[in-house]
């Protein structure tokens, strides 16, 4: 099985720290070929793994669950499954003719997050790196071409929105009617004009 091999060598080249993670890895995908009756290591379709991504980051840790395995128990309690399915996806990729931008384990994960489920919430202590990791994504997505002739920083597909204090409802975020110059006017957000711009680019990731 070329890929097996070829899969274990990316994994000893990528993660030369972590003893035992190739083989650890690659066993978890002969486990988890076991219960799809296919053999994911010579399974080179992205969706299909992806959404067996998603299965087991969801169902891997049940006791007696889909993915309980008696003699390998631990295997689902470590999280080895969604692991070992990131690490063949990033594999993979960095294989493909395709222009995937280079990702760390962490960045895939977070990338896959999202592409299983568009919003999510990043929790942590202030100065832990939330913003920078989307900062970084944003970049790492961005084939907007004005962008790139421009060298634009930051980039159109990322915004910032800062939250206030007194914030008590939405007005702030999405909009609202003034009259202070005695006429009605409506005063856009730089979030709304942020989300104009994600319509006017659908194929581009906007953070």
């Amino acid at each position: 099985m070329v890929n097996k091999d070829a899969f274990k060598k990316w994994l000893e080249k990528n993660s030369p720290d972590t003893s035992g993670k190739a083989s650890s890895y690659v066993k978890a995908l002969e486990i988890l070929s076991e219960y799809t009756n296919e053999s994911l290591m010579e399974l080179k379709d992205l969706d299909k793994l992806k959404s067996l991504y998603k299965e087991t980051l969801i169902h891997q840790r049940e006791n007696n669950g889909k993915y309980y395995h008696n003699d390998s128990a631990s295997y689902g309690s470590n999280g080895f499954y969604s692991a070992a399915v990131g690490s063949y996806i990033k594999f993979l990729q960095n294989k493909s003719d395709e222009f995937i931008p280079d990702m760390s384990m962490k960045s895939l994960n977070y990338f896959l997050s999202i592409k299983t489920k568009p919003f999510i919430i990043l929790a942590g202590l202030s100065g832990t790196g939330k913003s920078r990791l989307v900062r970084t994504l944003a970049y790492r997505f961005n084939n907007i071409a004005a962008d790139i002739t421009a060298g634009k920083n930051p980039p159109t597909n990322f915004q910032l929105v800062k939250v206030k204090p007194n914030w008590h409802d939405s007005s702030e975020l999405l909009g609202y009617e003034s009259r202070i110059s005695g006429k009605d006017r409506f005063v856009v957000t730089d979030f709304i004009r942020f989300i104009v711009k994600a319509w006017q680019h659908p194929d581009t990731p906007f953070f």
